[in-house]
């Protein structure tokens, strides 16, 4: 039992947490925001056995240079996870990081195809539900629309 409580004593009770997001993005930055706010709010220790402390980079562009000076800002203060959307400018900065520093990236962005450590993609990939329904349905034509610049070429 005393291994027990020297093992929980142990734990942190201040998590640090940062967000990753571009200037564009205030709805984004605003959820994230929400969400600590909310975790921290809640009076149940059993929900929440710690506090979260967050920072927050806002980016200008999504070019590696912006990218690699954000994550290595937040990476110095300690961080256990960052928060924060990828596109195809920034998607093999913050993996590669993410991958070497053993840090999590925690994101809504397009799952990408290949599976990568230490990156949580809290959006479901959508090829094998599409597949699916294909099969099931028995459809041989089809549309699909999005509303994202996802697969559009440059």
């Amino acid at each position: 039992m005393s291994i027990i409580m020297q093992k929980c004593l142990r734990f942190p009770l201040r998590m640090h947490v940062s967000g990753l997001f571009m200037r564009s993005t205030v709805q984004e930055h605003s959820a994230f925001r929400f969400a600590v706010q909310l975790y921290n709010t809640n009076q149940n220790m059993t929900e929440k056995p710690f506090h979260l402390n967050y920072n927050v980079d806002n980016l200008e562009s999504s070019n590696s240079f912006a990218v690699t000076h954000a994550f290595c800002s937040q990476f110095s203060r300690g961080v256990y996870a960052i928060f924060g959307f990828y596109d195809k400018k920034s998607m093999n900065t913050l993996t590669s990081f993410c991958g070497a520093l053993h840090t999590s990236f925690v994101t809504p962005s397009y799952p990408i195809d290949s599976d990568v450590q230490f990156v949580i993609q809290i959006r479901p990939p959508l090829k094998g539900a599409v597949l699916s329904l294909l099969s099931h349905y028995k459809w041989n034509k089809f549309v699909y629309l999005y509303d994202t610049d996802r697969g559009k070429s440059s």
